[in-house]
């Protein structure tokens, strides 16, 4: 790592480190390391004694040195890393089951921890707003590195807050998976589950209120072994039953009296019955006089296409001229009075008017038409 810059100790510089630093022991910097992403801290403790933890007796005999890594709040866009030197000392009691232990830093870290309390609080709050990978972004955006899992893993660990003993208890049983089964209790009153209990036997919920007392009511379900575990846990609490057991209860109540009485329903039901066949069966009173029915509004046919129209007007012409006694199959060109019968034709005369297409034609047929005329006439 390329070190952009070097500072040694100097009195303002001490000042400068103890107000960043605000701890109850006295430290000493002996070296600043700034990069362009992190500020490293070479810290000594200077504290000449220390109490055990386990017998609590002073001792200020010192064994050895070793140095903590502590991960700390950011400085702006830098990273902070302090490396803080401490002592370990004998421990002066001869009962005392240990003989060697390190110096506490009480208030400013945990034992065996590698993050400063307030850096470790500050990641609490941050993943108990955002949660593990949205938190996790969060904090990587102001200079907080973490991953989600281990954010997640800090709330289990110190996220935990000791809740005061509800007055009304909820206690239900419900399943972790297809074969375990748990018991969820629940603060009724704030409406906010309490804790989730591993079985649910009598002994696990007996187990619980002896270790949190003050439940004065207990809302469960029908089960023998809640109604067990409650009286022997909390004697004293009012046992009843929830909303929804109540309901079934009522539902189950409902069902059997109405099973005794199937005899006198079955009876109401046929004579319902009759009295609305009777009531189909006389006719309808008369609608009032002022009671009209609304008719449907006419629609105008739409207009008729030009070629409707003309077949239309084709059509009733024909019928017209078949009233007044007139073929209309007949050409227009064909004479006003046809010929009498045995009449001669003109040699000339042209029969089938527009038809024939040429003269020829016309004088090759009329003579035998004339003929036959003759003969028709002779006949008679």
């Amino acid at each position: 790592m390329k070190i952009s810059s070097r500072l040694f100790s100097t009195d303002h510089l001490e000042e400068l480190v103890k107000r960043l630093l605000p701890v109850c022991f006295s430290l000493r910097l002996q070296e600043l390391v700034v990069t362009a992403q992190e500020v490293t801290l070479v810290l000594v403790s200077g504290q000449s004694a220390a109490c055990c933890p386990l017998c609590e007796e002073p001792s200020a005999r010192v064994h050895s040195h070793y140095t903590r890594t502590l991960q700390d709040l950011p400085w702006g866009p830098l990273r902070v890393q302090l490396r803080l030197r401490v002592h370990r000392f004998f421990c002066q009691n001869p009962s005392c089951p240990r003989k060697i232990f390190s110096e506490p830093l009480s208030g400013f870290a945990q034992r065996s921890a590698r993050r400063t309390t307030r850096l470790r609080e500050a990641l609490l709050v941050t993943g108990w707003a955002l949660g593990g990978q949205a938190g996790a972004r969060h904090c990587a955006a102001h200079t907080m590195p973490i991953s989600g899992t281990t954010l997640l893993s800090l709330l289990r660990r110190w996220g935990s807050v000791a809740k005061r003993t509800p007055r009304v208890l909820g206690v239900d049983d419900w399943s972790f998976q297809a074969r375990s089964s748990g018991t969820l209790l629940v603060d009724l009153e704030q409406h906010c589950p309490v804790e989730v209990l591993l079985g649910s036997d009598e002994h696990v919920l007996t187990d619980w209120l002896l270790a949190h007392p003050g439940v004065e009511v207990i809302v469960r379900d029908r089960g023998a072994s809640y109604l067990k575990g409650a009286i022997k846990g909390a004697p004293q609490a009012q046992q009843v039953v929830d909303r929804w057991h109540l309901l079934k209860n009522l539902g189950e109540v409902i069902q059997k009296t109405l099973a005794q009485q199937i005899d006198v329903i079955r009876q109401a039901g046929e004579q319902m019955k009759k009295n609305i066949r009777q009531t189909s069966l006389t006719p309808p009173a008369p609608a009032p006089p002022d009671d009209r029915r609304r008719k449907p509004p006419r629609r105008k046919p739409p207009p008729p296409s030009p070629r409707r129209a003309w077949q239309t007007a084709m059509h009733q012409q024909v019928h017209e001229l078949a009233a007044r006694g007139d073929n209309p199959g007949r050409n227009r060109q064909e004479p006003a009075s046809a010929p009498q019968h045995g009449a001669q034709i003109p040699a000339d005369a042209n029969v089938c008017g527009p038809l024939l297409p040429s003269s020829s034609h016309t004088s090759r047929t009329v003579p035998d038409l004339s003929g036959r005329a003759r003969a028709g006439s002779e006949r008679s």
